[in-house]
């Protein structure tokens, strides 16, 4: 009985360790401990570059400088400056004058220290670097027609300027003297300035496209008052006269040009982009200062546009003759 339930016991034993064996290698093999990865920096985006900024056009430049101008003129600024007074801020100083009548008559006597370049022939065009951006400069021409232009012009550049109001005729009527004799071409002044921004640049080639286009007396921007009444007669549709006497109700609506349109600076700064390009433009005022004013606005803008000479009232009426002498033309209301 021993003996059996010995050998019953070592049989458990042998069955225990067969089956301890066998469970061990049913047993999951233990998997391999997964490293996780260091997380890879992402590089920023890089900057999205700047917009580029529109490139600026002479056309548009000036068009705005134009406007700015006439927007001036709207709220009171003149560009001009009487005879008298001009003659007392020479003489105090610091003021820069531009004759641009003929070197002949230049010559044969000018404003004390006054530089000479003559509008007609172009040649100012090469010289805008003489002229002071740090002084007034006061422009002299024989009636204020001619320096209008230049003086327009020379604000649309960025100078600080004015025309001396009447011209030489003026200043001589003022009882003011023409002193000096003898030459003093602007072609001799030291260079005084140049155009610093992108803009400026832009300004004074055109100004220089219109400064140097007067090359001759014919292409001086005038039309005389009976050509111009020759020609509205026999082919008004090629004409667009425009007349910026102002106030309208004392002047235009007293008696105008027919066909005439009135502009007053008001309307020349909102619709300088809207003149036509297919008519032969012609300003009229009272003496031709303002009118030379707006020509040279217009012609740097692409019009064809000419300055009745001597204006509307002393141009077109003669009021500036002895009443009997006058052969005014017809005006309308």
């Amino acid at each position: 009985m021993f003996k059996q339930n010995k050998a019953f016991k070592s049989l458990l034993i042998a069955l225990s360790l067969i089956l301890a064996v066998t469970l061990v290698g049913c047993g999951k093999t233990a998997e391999p401990v997964q490293q996780t990865p260091a997380p890879v920096a992402t590089p920023e985006p890089a900057p999205a570059p700047a917009p580029e900024k529109p490139k600026l056009k002479a056309e548009d430049v000036v068009l705005e400088r134009a406007k700015d101008f006439a927007a001036a003129r709207h709220a009171g600024q003149s560009y001009m400056i009487a005879a008298k007074d001009a003659s007392e801020k020479i003489a105090a100083g610091n003021i820069f004058v531009l004759d641009v009548r003929s070197a002949e008559d230049f010559e044969k006597g000018h404003i004390a220290g006054a530089f000479n370049v003559s509008f007609v022939g172009g040649e100012l065009a090469t010289l805008l670097d003489r002229l002071p951006q740090d002084k007034e400069i006061y422009v002299l021409c024989y009636s204020g027609q001619q320096a209008n232009q230049v003086n327009a012009a020379l604000n649309v550049a960025g100078f600080n300027s004015k025309a001396i109001t009447g011209g030489a005729g003026s200043w001589t009527k003022a009882e003011l003297t023409l002193p000096e004799t003898g030459a003093n071409p602007l072609s001799a002044a030291p260079a005084a300035s140049e155009p610093t921004t992108d803009a400026d640049k832009l300004a004074w080639e055109k100004v220089e496209g219109y400064l140097g286009s007067v090359i001759s007396a014919e292409t001086s921007n005038f039309i005389a008052p009976a050509k111009l009444h020759e020609e509205l007669t026999a082919s008004a549709d090629k004409y667009y006269v425009v007349d910026i006497r102002v106030p309208k109700a004392d002047n235009y609506d007293q008696g105008h040009i027919e066909g005439s349109h009135f502009y007053s600076w008001e309307d020349m700064e909102k619709k300088m982009a809207e003149f036509p390009m297919d008519k032969k433009i012609v300003v009229g005022c009272w003496s031709g200062n303002n009118a030379g004013q707006a020509v040279a606005l217009l012609r740097m803008n692409g019009y064809d546009a000419h300055l009745l000479t001597s204006g509307i009232d002393n141009g077109w009426l003669q009021k500036t003759k002895p009443e009997a002498e006058r052969k005014p033309l017809p005006l309308v209301k």
